[in-house]
């Protein structure tokens, strides 16, 4: 469908998305004999092909970075990386329902959505750049900082009485659930003596 689209538009331009198309299956398949946690670097991740020379040669082309992430780190690596890239956008989310101003709701909106832009930019070109972390760090941060505005906004429950140290004591403690026994304390209970031996 991408293809026919492109086609309409620049036959060049479609044939050149093909072929990326292509590319990223191969490296999918490959990627997909060590799924976990990839093949690791040193092109381990890419697919070589015997030349004329009997050497092996590099014959992939890899544009996406979600493409290089999953052959060299498998699907652990994928979900640390993207993940990180895309969790602050939903923390962002949530504390945008609390934003204390328009002034902040409407930061939050623009950092969230120059971080997604961002994310979706890594699916087909390798532009993991400096400025992508610093988004991310940037949208993390004012995310928290308004959650913890409206932490402090909120009521806090009065502290729980606590017990009297024992120096302080001067008579017994009393408990809601502690039976009264002051009224026992006067009534005498006669004992009954031992017999003694006779004789």
């Amino acid at each position: 469908m991408l293809f026919d689209v492109a086609s309409s538009i620049n036959q060049d331009r479609a044939y050149s998305l093909k072929f990326r198309f292509d590319q990223e299956e191969q490296l999918l398949q490959h990627a997909g004999e060590r799924l976990v946690f990839g093949w690791g670097r040193f092109g381990r991740n890419r697919i070589h092909l015997e030349t004329w020379e009997g050497l092996a040669g590099d014959a992939s082309v890899t544009d996406g970075r979600w493409i290089i992430t999953l052959g060299q780190f498998g699907l652990i690596g994928f979900i640390a990386e993207f993940g990180l890239f895309s969790a602050p956008v939903f923390f962002a989310l949530r504390a945008l329902r609390k934003a204390a101003s328009f002034r902040d709701a409407v930061l939050l909106a623009g950092l969230s959505l120059l971080t997604a832009v961002n994310v979706v930019e890594l699916l087909p070109n390798s532009t993991l750049s400096p400025w992508s972390w610093l988004l991310v760090g940037t949208l993390l941060g004012a995310s928290e900082a308004y959650a913890a505005k409206v932490r402090q906004r909120q009521p806090q429950a009065a502290p729980a009485a606590e017990l009297p140290a024992m120096a302080e004591l001067t008579g017994p403690v009393a408990f809601p659930d502690m039976p009264d026994r002051s009224r026992d304390r006067g009534t005498h209970i006669p004992v009954r003596p031992r017999n003694r031996p006779v004789g």
